[in-house]
């Protein structure tokens, strides 16, 4: 059963692949469309492939029609293109019309075109600074941190042998094949367009790549390090099949543990009382969402602006209960230049909340909410991310804690259970 929407769980590992791997989806590039082919004979299966040339033409010719962006992603102009079947394509490549379209559709994750009238820009609320409840919050998680870390070279190896053994998947070196017919006309020798290819395993001869040296270089681990943990994962039969291949996986595969143990071993420590950000950052950050789709109006003077811009549906709701339950003195939505430094890059946790119990007791909270709180249910890096964020407010010795959330109840009962410990 899922604990997330579908659209919440793809757009999180997402992000973790890009972040991890270095892939971005949804780019478009010169040779994007070069592997496409279309039916030209379909009861004898006949293809015809575009190729790279036709490929580079295409995309210069999107680029005329502002199909694309700066950074290779597919424009509005492109998406209402696509929307309402009226893309342009070159004369001469209206043959291959239809897998042109699906080529984008599979770039483009969403289709949905915001509607730019709705786009409001959020407003900073300066009295917030005047609030005591705010200086109280902030006062208690504005400070940076530095972090070190240690780990034990023999539960690594230990570690990354185990998952080589049960992880790596290498398969045989193959070779993409091409046939095509061609004739000699008055015009010259010409493609009759008849294409037919397939995949064929390639035994070969090679001089095998020095992956110790590779792999010290991608892990920052010794070489006597690597050489033990490819020993003792008996693994080293597939680097035969396909070295690039396993070399890659095998990289990627002790980087995962390292971390891991990386992040097992951290220790924070406050850097100092005048390295903390300055609440002023607050005025200077733009902030702007759509009316219908991520934000909602604050009618309270427990926030910092007169809106409150989500990124899915449990923040949403997180926001609503604190804007109607009278025990949140104040809340914060936190702002993307609020970063703890992790080994795993920079994370930023969802929210800051000053709760009230009793009237009288002040309980300060970062929350990260998500839809399950499961650890089975987070992804590794995001688990790791928020282990390091509890370990930096441990740091700062300020009476704050972060807690992992679902709810605004949940981070309540949790408060309501920390009073009764204390008495």
């Amino acid at each position: 059963m899922a604990n997330e929407s579908y659209e919440e769980f793809a757009e999180g590992l997402q992000v973790e692949f890009e972040e991890e791997s270095g892939v971005k989806f949804g780019v478009f590039e010169k040779d994007t469309f070069a592997t496409i082919m279309r039916v030209t004979d379909e009861s004898l299966g006949k293809k015809e492939l575009m190729g790279t040339k036709k490929s580079v033409e295409l995309y210069d010719f999107f680029k005329t029609k502002n199909y694309f962006a700066k950074n290779g992603k597919a424009t509005d102009i492109l998406k209402v293109a696509i929307n309402e079947r009226n893309i342009e394509i070159p004369e001469e490549l209206i043959a291959f019309e239809e897998v042109i379209i699906e080529k984008i559709k599979s770039k483009i994750k969403v289709l949905e075109i915001k509607n730019h009238d709705a786009r409001k820009k959020v407003t900073f609320k300066k009295e917030s600074f005047l609030n005591q409840d705010f200086r109280d919050l902030w006062d208690v998680i504005k400070y940076k941190t530095t972090y070190s870390v240690e780990f034990n070279t023999e539960t690594l190896i230990k570690k990354a042998s185990q998952n080589l053994k049960e992880k790596v998947i290498v398969s045989e070196v193959k070779m993409s094949y091409i046939k095509a017919r061609t004739a000699i006309t008055n015009a010259g020798v010409v493609n009759e367009k008849d294409v037919d290819t397939y995949l064929q395993n390639v035994g070969r001869e090679y001089i095998a790549p020095d992956i110790i040296t590779y792999l010290q270089n991608e892990t920052e681990l010794t070489r006597k390090t690597i050489v033990r943990i490819l020993k003792e994962s008996k693994t080293l039969r597939d680097f035969k099949k396909n070295p690039q291949m396993y070399m890659m996986n095998v990289a990627k595969i002790i980087n995962s543990c390292k971390r891991e143990l990386i992040v097992d071993g951290i220790k924070y420590q406050q850097i100092g009382d005048n390295d903390y950000y300055a609440q002023k950052l607050f005025e200077t950050e733009e902030l702007s969402g759509y009316l219908e789709k991520n934000m909602i109006e604050t009618d309270t003077q427990r926030t910092m602006y007169d809106y409150v811009v989500y990124d899915s549906n449990v923040e949403r709701k997180f926001a609503i209960d604190c804007e109607q339950d009278p025990n949140v003195k104040f809340y914060i939505k936190l702002p993307s230049w609020f970063k703890i430094r992790t080994p795993l890059g920079s994370y930023n946790p969802d929210w800051a909340v000053l709760l009230e119990e009793n009237d009288e007791k002040k309980l300060f909270f970062v929350a990260e909410t998500k839809g399950s709180i499961l650890s089975e249910d987070l992804r590794p890096t995001e688990l790791k991310k928020i282990e390091c964020g509890i370990k930096h407010f441990e740091a700062l010795n300020t009476q704050v804690e972060l807690k992992p959330v679902e709810t605004l109840e949940q981070l309540q009962n949790i408060a309501r259970n920390k009073l009764k410990i204390k008495n």
